[in-house]
């Protein structure tokens, strides 16, 4: 089976590349006729494929030609192209299956037949509306970040892309709150390496995550997979998909104030036995919580039961107000 996914967020696409070879499955990211001309096809994502097996380029040629039998929407801004253009000019009419990774996406849910998403509140969204919906969780690489040791270094980090100017009142926040501990160091580093990250992050003894809102998380996930508990901001954790794994007292600290944040964290410090077992922990809660053997036979089961792709229903779009409103009745 031939796969198509947008590249909008590499580690989605080496989570669905793992899952891909997995199944026997092959995943086609769009090369770089997708994205060429004055008026290219995608605007969002990049023409480039994670390294490994399970994924390979292809180019527009291709797949009008030899087409595919399941078309991922990762994000709202691909979402016409899928539908309107590939979808009605392939061989074969496809599947199309909606991915939502991110708190209740813009997509429009009268065109969602499928979806597979990491957020509850989409999953029941979808569930609501009537359409073939999963919970499915993305491959973690458990191997790549393995659990090695615990850690008591005075060093926490947050690797929040572009984190000064997406949420530059949040990195203040951040550093405010590390000033209340004398001689705990803090770095917002965004930009390492994937085949660097797990060092790094074992550099240190704890992430810190003050970001007013977050999807899947996968550097959150991947924090915890070597066993560097997360520090949340209370208020921005409470509701969001990270919570499910982010257990306050457990494998994170909530923190509501920068008192709050001088008092447990600095608790967490200077108390050996406390840290250690919250960074074991850490490593522990994750596993059990996304178990990418169990995912992926979620991702199997969707997949037999995918629906035919239905005309667009009578469903305005729906503002996120909305859309917290249905889910609450």
């Amino acid at each position: 089976m031939r796969w198509f996914l947008p590249n909008i967020h590499g580690e989605l696409t080496r989570s669905f590349a793992r899952a891909a070879e997995t199944l026997g499955a092959t995943l086609l990211v769009p090369g770089r006729s997708f994205y060429e001309g004055p008026e290219p096809l995608l605007r969002a994502g990049h023409p480039s494929v994670p390294e490994g097996r399970g994924a390979r380029l292809v180019e527009v040629e291709e797949l009008l030609d030899a087409g595919a039998e399941l078309l991922f929407v990762p994000a709202h801004e691909v979402e016409s192209t899928i539908l309107d253009f590939l979808a009605p000019r392939l061989p074969r009419m496809p599947f199309v299956a909606h991915f939502a990774g991110n708190e209740l996406p813009h997509f429009d849910y009268g065109r969602v037949s499928n979806l597979l998403s990491a957020d509850l509140g989409s999953y029941r969204l979808g569930r609501r509306l009537g359409v073939h919906a999963q919970r499915y969780f993305p491959w973690i690489d458990y191997d790549h970040f393995a659990f090695e040791d615990t850690s008591g270094a005075s060093l926490m980090r947050a690797y929040i892309m572009e984190y000064p100017d997406r949420y530059p009142r949040d990195l203040a926040q951040a550093h405010a709150c590390v000033s209340e501990i004398p001689g705990l160091r803090f770095e917002a580093r965004g930009d390492i390496p994937l085949q660097d990250l797990p060092s790094r992050m074992r550099e240190t003894s704890a992430t810190l995550h003050f970001k007013p809102k977050e999807g899947y998380g996968y550097s959150v996930l991947q924090s915890l997979a070597v066993g560097r508990p997360v520090v949340l901001w209370r208020s921005y954790a409470r509701k969001q998909t990270l919570a499910e794994w982010c257990i306050d007292g457990v494998s994170a600290l909530m923190i509501s104030s920068r008192a709050e944040f001088r008092d447990r964290v600095g608790a967490f410090l200077r108390d050996e036995k406390s840290r250690e077992g919250l960074q074991r922990e850490a490593a522990r809660v994750v596993r059990s919580r996304v178990d990418n053997e169990a995912e992926t036979e979620h991702l199997r089961l969707f997949i037999e039961r995918l629906r035919p792709t239905a005309p667009p229903r009578r469903l305005r779009r729906i503002s996120s107000l909305l859309l917290r409103r249905l889910l609450r009745t």
